[in-house]
């Protein structure tokens, strides 16, 4: 057997577990695309976290399980909360949430760009995705998100969020990052609610 053919077979072996897009984006907190909740409730479990779990009648197959601390935060991180997803029992999405109550709209968009700047650095660039700003009853949102997708389905999006209440003159922001498989993720529209 020649060197290139054993190392294409051992390459082929390597990656043979993998689902589509699970070497390129791996989702956090050592999950992987595809399994079953057990392992993130093993974990909440063992961290004394809250779980909420939902599982819309409308949306039949998806489950949605939030995890969070009483009194906010993730043990070892500066998160406020992590959702994830499944569909059919298998794991397609999560998402972590930052909070930062009391501090400055300014203060919570440097965190969001200094996270942009070392999330750069592990995955690559990341993408404007867009910008946007609207005036409803007295209150401003602007929204801004950036994507890295390493393969089709597969992506990573940062939402940086600030509401300004226009009458009292106060900013509350937030950020979120969206890890998605949209190779594990429900095909059928409306299953994929909107995020922020």
């Amino acid at each position: 057997m020649s060197y290139r053919t054993l190392a294409s077979l051992c390459l082929l072996l390597a990656t043979a577990g993998l689902l589509p897009g699970q070497a390129l984006l791996a989702p956090p907190f050592g999950r992987q695309w595809g399994e079953s909740p057990t392992g993130l409730l093993q974990w909440a479990d063992g961290q004394s976290l809250d779980v909420v779990v939902e599982m819309p009648g409308k949306q039949r197959g998806l489950q949605v399980f939030t995890f969070q601390r009483e009194g906010g935060g993730l043990p070892g991180h500066t998160a406020e909360s992590l959702e994830a997803r499944y569909f059919q029992g298998r794991l397609y999405e999560i998402t972590i949430f930052y909070n930062y109550p009391g501090l400055k709209a300014e203060t919570v968009r440097e965190e969001f760009f200094k996270m942009k700047e070392v999330l750069t650095t592990r995955h690559g660039d990341f993408r404007l995705n867009g910008k946007s700003d609207q005036t409803n009853d007295d209150f401003l949102t602007l929204r801004e998100a950036y994507h890295f997708e390493p393969s089709p389905g597969v992506f990573l999006m940062m939402v940086y969020t600030d509401v300004t209440d226009l009458l009292r003159k106060q900013t509350e922001a937030r950020f979120s990052l969206i890890y998605h498989n949209g190779n594990v993720a429900p095909k059928a529209t409306g299953v994929l609610p909107g995020k922020e």
